[in-house]
């Protein structure tokens, strides 16, 4: 049975379409067909859209409850599948899994008698098609094609893709924003700065920072969202900040690819009138990527441009150590889960003196993360830590809020030796 051409079933789709409200659509890309043709020539080439188009014709396909496919071809080696009432889309993942399964497993016994030496693949792209006018058929075909096309063409699984779409909205519309920390000095109780903690949209899945950033690693939006961040952590202290200084986290990964542009940072300080000795860049030390050598060079960069760098994590991870004397940052924040219970536990107690004084003489200053407890703070006192933050002092929120009075009156009464 010949696969007819798409402009060949718009009629009969528009029909559908009104008929049943929604359609699905599905991309089906023949993986390396031109290396096929290349390698075997012409005649094959042909022989294997023909056994797929043979495979997309057979009455038994189905995508979960749908019936009543409608394949067609796009006039080159791509085809196109198009079925009734979809469902919910994220429910067809595994209906889509399943089709990808079974398309492969049938072009191949189709191509059996071909000479070839290889598995033929297929991908498979998604897209959903709302009813309209019979005249409006044909461009909401095109435009749920791109989108089918940008699925299969990056190899995802609908679940993936979805949730990449989502991030991309979040990105485009700029639905980040920032909540700040103050950090105090244990020397005298001053707030010397205020880190800035990145949220998504609120009530989602995406507002945690570490499923937001972890998503975006996985999608190839890293760069993306780390900028957006960074310009919305500056936005959000614009005319607040006064002298005090801003913590950014930011990716090693990011620090060190040619597409993160430091320049435009700075032009972001600017604007919002502060000078870049006011920043200090946070490398999250559980991501710091092996090529230490690279990042020494973009640590370099970020100096040049007079942004100060601070290890981030310290003590959570294999690489601290090696780290930590590789860059000799100018601040080392010692890991929230050393600084909790560190005055109950003497293992805590004697890694973050002896992180402290390593940071002292190789001239780093010291910020103790996560202090939630006043025996917590007495603890780091005695150890000699320079700065500190956490719940104790202050939580996260939008102002930017000074810290416990009461503490620090706390703090500079055990100063002043009088508790």
């Amino acid at each position: 049975m010949r696969v007819p051409a798409l402009a060949e079933v718009i009629p009969r789709l528009a029909k559908i379409a009104r008929r049943h409200r929604t359609l699905g659509l599905v991309f089906v890309d023949l993986v390396d067909f031109s290396s096929v043709q290349e390698s075997y020539g012409t005649r094959t080439a042909d022989s294997v859209l023909d056994a797929l188009g043979r495979v997309l014709t057979h009455t038994g396909l189905r995508l979960g409850r749908a019936t009543g496919i409608v394949p067609c071809t796009t006039g080159g080696d791509d085809f196109l599948l198009f079925f009734p009432n979809p469902g919910e889309k994220r429910q067809l993942g595994p209906h889509l899994e399943q089709l990808h399964e079974l398309l492969e497993a049938r072009l191949n016994a189709a191509a059996c008698d071909l000479p070839l030496d290889r598995k033929l693949t297929v991908h498979l792209g998604y897209a959903e098609i709302r009813a309209g006018s019979e005249g409006r058929m044909e461009r909401l075909i095109y435009e749920a094609m791109k989108e089918a096309v940008l699925m299969a063409k990056s190899d995802m699984g609908l679940e993936d893709f979805l949730s990449r779409q989502e991030m991309l909205a979040i990105l485009e519309q700029g639905q980040i924003y920032s909540v700040y920390q103050p950090i105090v000095s244990l020397a005298d109780g001053r707030t010397v700065g205020y880190e800035a903690l990145s949220r998504g949209p609120e009530g989602s899945r995406w507002r945690e920072p570490l499923t937001l950033f972890h998503l975006a690693q996985k999608y190839g939006l890293l760069v993306r969202l780390e900028e957006l961040c960074h310009r919305q952590a500056i936005a959000g202290v614009r005319g607040r900040l006064g002298q005090l200084g801003l913590f950014l986290n930011v990716d090693p990964r990011v620090l060190g690819d040619p597409a993160y542009d430091l320049q435009r940072l700075g032009d972001l300080l600017a604007g919002a009138g502060l000078e870049p000795e006011q920043l200090t860049l946070e490398l999250t030390e559980r991501s710091t990527a092996p090529d230490l050598e690279r990042l020494r060079r973009a640590v370099e960069v970020a100096r040049a441009h007079g942004l100060g760098v601070a290890l981030d994590d310290v003590g959570s991870g294999y690489s601290s150590l090696r780290t930590l004397v590789e860059l000799q940052p100018d601040y080392v924040k010692i890991d929230g889960h050393l600084v909790g219970n560190c005055h109950r536990d003497p293992a805590r107690r004697v890694i973050v003196e002896t992180l402290t004084q390593l940071a002292r003489r190789l001239g780093c200053t010291t910020v103790a993360e996560g202090v939630e407890h006043p025996s917590e703070l007495d603890t780091l006192l005695g150890a000699g830590v320079d700065l500190a933050q956490g719940y104790l002092f202050a939580h996260p929120t939008r102002e930017l809020l000074a810290p416990d009075a009461a503490v620090i009156s706390r703090l500079r009464a055990a100063r002043a030796g009088t508790t």
